[in-house]
């Protein structure tokens, strides 16, 4: 290879390994609910679901995306619920990218410094940090690969090839609807103006848009179009932030085409402008990550005002002198977070793991609290994943507790807090007193009750547990914690206990602060006895929406005398 065509090449070979660099820790991760969730249900999936939604016209209306899925679908084979290869195939997804982009600056006939100067803003804009770490965002990835194969394709004048590529960048994310006004502007300003090899484009755009508008809209709340100025304001605020890593900076690329006076840059601007439309009127679903495929265009403008004279590309390398301090800035703000959230959801994951290979045959599991990072469908997807077969999940506050659990081998999934672990156990006999500081058998709180709160766990106004009760047990223990809001608020709440349908007599709590009650225990033993659990008045803390009864720290069966 000359020195001529290898000078470019090593360009790009550094965009690419500076990317790789920077994101090296990203290998420290984890993966998220949506990962797991992913992973989870497209193992149940036949090849060809991923194949027929590939060719299909049709629109999803809960989101399905067969490129994107379809990468769940085959690592979820291949590396199971090992983090690295996920995010080595998503890394490399954008490594391709780059070099995608680089080869689309380059026919447009910038130098090898113009083009650099336009691609280093899509190698790892910090923006966007989500896209580079996490493989939940694989589908922007997916569409920015498929819609920078599309551009390069129709520059060149392969049209069938680019077309193709349109169909894939919608196929895994529905962004790339816009991608026919970008393609109509390079006809008009760059092309032959031949609008008719436009027409198939625009069918495609319009089959689906259409589709997405008025045949299926999506009916969760967060994805539905909203047509006003408000919500313009708030996604512009927000994405213009995140586009130049300060308030509003981002704007200044709407500049560029009349700094630079070149029709490649203007080009750069419309095709911004039109990927980011979709999103403008999306106030509900804010994520930076969603900046990936616009951002194709920021990095042609950019190049475009390098492109203007020795001054200006000058001028890029100053910003970037600037920019990349603050992206290095905004890199440490994220990382932070993400790996805290990352660690917790690992370590809960793994404790799932031990669990499987201590009972296999589990089905019906019940989770008392979560990581910040964790939501309840990223634990189903793991438990479908380590189990093997469709599973059960259900929080302690669900209605139907007592039902789900009653008569099968039941998990209790308790994540601590404090402690950042899981206590994950299989259902073995019933308790005769539960403490609610330690991980207990939720399975035996069969109604109104929340997730715990350190040491101790609200009631609803009405709640039920069924306990053991050994023949020798002579007392009822429970041990309340009444707070001082509590009694500010309410008075003095009055607990009112029933032993299988047998009444005790109600206690009232007129002092804040942990105190424990006991009461004499009538009638025989029985193997399991329901206690019912009556506070008045309700309490309704400020800035809280649930009912509370009372916050309970342990109950159930003891020998000995009452206090």
């Amino acid at each position: 290879m000359s020195s001529g065509k290898r000078y470019p090449a090593l360009i790009a070979l550094a965009l690419v390994l500076a990317f790789l660099g920077v994101s090296r820790t990203a290998y420290k991760g984890y993966f998220d609910p949506d990962d797991l969730d992913n992973i989870g249900w497209t193992r149940g999936t036949g090849a060809a679901a991923f194949a027929t939604g590939l060719v299909t016209p049709r629109f999803y209306q809960q989101n399905f995306r067969p490129a994107g899925h379809f990468y769940y679908w085959m690592m979820g084979r291949l590396a199971g619920l090992n983090y690295a290869p996920y995010l080595a195939v998503l890394q490399m997804l954008h490594a391709i990218s780059i070099i995608l982009l680089w080869l689309l600056l380059r026919s447009l006939k910038f130098d090898p410094w113009q083009a650099a100067a336009g691609a280093l803003l899509f190698v790892c804009h910090m923006g966007l940090f989500e896209v580079y770490w996490k493989p939940m965002y694989v589908f922007d990835v997916l569409c920015g690969l498929f819609s920078l194969l599309c551009l390069l394709a129709y520059v060149r004048r392969r049209w069938i090839l680019s077309f193709v590529c349109l169909w894939l960048a919608y196929k895994s994310k529905e962004l790339a609807v816009m991608l026919p006004v970008a393609l109509a502007w390079y006809e008009w300003r760059l092309g032959d103006r031949k609008w008719r090899r436009l027409i198939p484009y625009f069918a495609v755009s319009a089959l689906f848009g259409l589709q997405a508008l008025l045949v299926a809209p999506n009916p969760d709340a967060d994805y539905q179009f909203r047509l006003t100025l408000p919500a313009l304001a708030t996604t512009i605020r927000f994405y213009s932030t995140k586009l130049g890593l300060a308030p509003f900076a981002g704007l200044v690329l709407l500049i560029v085409p009349l700094a630079a006076k070149d029709r490649r840059a203007s080009w750069g601007v419309v095709t911004l402008a039109a990927l980011m439309l979709p999103i403008l009127f999306l106030p509900g679903r804010l994520f930076g990550a969603y900046l990936y495929v616009p951002l194709i265009g920021g990095a042609i403008a950019l190049a475009g005002l390098a492109s203007r004279s020795r001054v200006a590309l000058a001028g890029v390398a100053a910003f970037y002198l600037i920019w990349v301090p603050m992206n290095y800035a905004a890199l440490r703000s994220s990382r932070s977070g993400f790996m805290a959230g990352a660690a917790d959801n690992r370590r809960y994951v793994s404790e799932l793991v031990q669990l499987q290979r201590r009972s296999p045959a589990l089905r019906v599991f019940l989770y008392d609290g979560l990581p910040d990072a964790m939501r309840p469908w990223g634990v189903k997807g793991a438990l479908r994943v380590l189990f093997r077969d469709e599973v059960e999940l259900a929080s302690i506050e669900d209605s139907n507790l007592k039902e789900r659990s009653s008569g099968r081998p039941v998990a209790m999934l308790t994540w601590d807090p404090r402690e950042h672990r899981l206590l994950a156990a299989a259902r073995e006999k019933d308790a005769s007193f539960i403490d609610v500081a330690i991980s207990g058998p939720v399975w035996q709180l069969t109604s109104g009750w929340y997730p715990r709160e350190g040491g101790f766990r609200w009631t609803r106004p009405k709640a039920a547990v069924e306990l053991a009760r050994p023949a020798e047990a002579r007392i009822f223990e429970m041990s309340v914690n009444v707070a001082d809001l509590q009694l500010a608020t309410v008075g003095h709440p009055r607990l009112q206990v029933t032993l299988d349908g047998v009444a005790l007599p109600a206690r009232e709590f007129s002092r804040p602060g942990w105190q424990t009650v006991t009461w004499s225990i009538p009638g025989e033993a029985r193997a399991l006895c329901t206690i019912e659990l009556v506070t008045t008045p309700e309490f309704h803390p400020p800035g809280d929406s649930r009912d509370l009864g009372m916050a309970i720290g342990s109950l159930g069966f003891k020998t000995g005398t009452p206090r």
